[in-house]
């Protein structure tokens, strides 16, 4: 491990070589991960020699610097210093600065005549299944970092919202009247809005076979048909949801979960739901 300075990456670099339980027993599996996993890089011209030396630690150390979360937070309403507070955490604990933080700008709030529903929407662009679609999306996502927004991004292995929650979704706006953009159909309560369902489903595109979304916030897992199972089957992605109250806005309490969560252990109040 030594010169090239990897050693310290060795849990991320496990989890990119993939079929973590061989690599990790010992240096002669590791070794013979590290040697398939070579032999697949077929476009680096990488020596399928089983070791982590220059090229192979050049081409992982750009795997590592992909981003591999996106944690959502609102902009307007109660607590959004404390979740950008969270959200930064989580980045740099839980991700080591592989995620962004994308802010959340609920569009306009109109009256409109029915039978519309009073927001007005942006679009946004996304592509499922190598096709173009327009997504009709009442919230606008920006990155103050600049580069990568929400439709640009591949291959994720989790998505997070960090806010107030309920049983209709993440409320955007809360104490400020309230706005839960992709919440559950009006009159059918078993079913997501249009909005939502949208909005997941090409969420979902955007993750990994393996991805999973995490709602941080209260009773979103609630309920025999939760949000966060109507989620789950709108982006066909495993949802983590807590079934009761759950502290968003607390650093140590949202790094555990999370941390669990990643690690394959979810503990309550925090509940799995799968597609």
């Amino acid at each position: 491990m030594g010169g090239l300075g990897w050693g310290s990456y060795i849990t991320d670099i496990v989890r990119i070589l993939g079929n973590g339980g061989s690599a990790g027993r010992g240096e002669r599996d590791f070794a013979k991960t590290v040697r398939i996993w070579q032999q697949c890089q077929r476009f680096a011209h990488l020596a399928p020699d089983g070791i982590v030396g220059e090229n192979t630690w050049r081409v992982i150390q750009s795997l590592l610097n992909e981003i591999e979360a996106i944690i959502i937070v609102p902009t307007e309403g109660h607590g959004t210093e404390q979740f950008v507070s969270v959200a930064r955490s989580l980045r740099r604990d839980i991700y080591h600065g592989r995620a962004k933080i994308l802010k959340a700008k609920v569009t306009e709030i109109g009256f409109t005549p029915s039978p519309g529903n009073g927001v007005v929407y942006c679009n946004r662009t996304t592509q499922v299944n190598n096709h173009q679609i327009t997504v009709r999306c009442p919230v606008k996502l920006h990155n103050d970092d600049g580069g990568l927004n929400w439709p640009d991004f591949r291959n994720l292995r989790t998505i997070i919202t960090i806010s107030h929650g309920g049983s209709d979704g993440p409320n955007l706006k809360s104490h400020m009247g309230g706005h839960q953009p992709w919440n559950r159909h009006e009159e059918r309560w078993r079913e997501l809005s249009e909005p939502g369902r949208l909005h997941w489903s090409a969420a979902g595109f955007q993750l990994a076979d393996d991805g999973k979304i995490i709602f941080l916030g209260c009773s979103m897992g609630r309920a025999d048909r939760s949000y966060a199972k109507l989620v789950a089957t709108a982006a066909r992605k495993k949802t983590y949801a807590a079934t009761g109250s759950f502290a968003a806005a607390n650093v140590a309490t949202s790094l555990t979960h999370v941390r669990q969560i990643e690690n394959g252990a979810p503990r309550s109040p925090m509940h799995e739901y799968t597609p």
